[in-house]
């Protein structure tokens, strides 16, 4: 006769042991981890925004035309940010085409889970600052030909005002206080410069980024 062969296998404490074990891995580096794929979106999204805010000034300054870039919350879904890049409307008192807006739900999104900061911050500012609709559901950047940031479209560089500058802050939806994970994109000068900011702990002209 054969040996009797000793049965293989876990024991219960053993099979209780690896699942506690994998319940406490998870729960340390789960917020890690929910933390790195907001930055990673906070980032993407201040990427699109970027490129956005220099293809639109690129196109003016090549079309020798004043064109504009539109943000749009999305009706359908108010974390939703959608944009185009296109010229802009000739009349000063036209905020947006209705032409572009009736093909909306083909603009891209910013990636999912970002939105603008509209929310006041503790010093009572907006990290979002360009200009927007009464309703702070549409945005738009204007360029004109010589690639200035322009408050109208008939604007020149030297005709223009200050509140043409401004900022985009984007942060983690739903819109909360800045955090951490704030990022924003500015117009810093009536010439167009644009650049990106982060957020600071300490505010700089009541604002955390920059």
């Amino acid at each position: 006769m054969s040996p009797t062969q000793p049965e293989s296998g876990f024991t219960l404490i053993e099979l209780l042991f690896v699942v506690v074990l994998i319940g406490l891995l998870a729960f340390i580096a789960g917020p890690g981890w929910a933390g790195f794929t907001q930055r990673q979106r906070i980032n993407q999204a201040t990427e699109q925004v970027y490129r956005a805010l220099r293809s639109t000034q690129g196109a003016a300054k090549k079309s020798k035309i004043a064109w504009q870039v539109t943000f749009v919350r999305d009706p359908s879904d108010p974390d939703v940010i959608r944009y185009q890049l296109h010229p802009a409307a000739e009349a000063d008192d036209v905020f947006v085409d209705p032409a572009q807006l009736a093909t909306l739900e083909s603009w891209p999104s910013l990636t999912p889970g970002v939105t603008f900061a509209t929310q006041p911050n503790s010093r009572g500012k907006s990290e979002t600052s360009i200009r927007s609709n009464a309703a702070k559901t549409q945005w738009r950047v204007i360029f004109n030909a010589q690639g200035c940031p322009v408050f109208k479209a008939s604007n020149t560089c030297t005709r223009t005002s200050l509140r043409a500058l401004g900022r985009i802050g984007l942060t983690s939806t739903p819109d909360v206080e800045p955090s951490q994970a704030h990022r924003c994109v500015i117009i810093s000068t009536v010439l167009g410069h644009v650049r990106r900011g982060q957020y600071h702990p300490k505010p700089k002209d009541d604002r955390f980024c920059y």
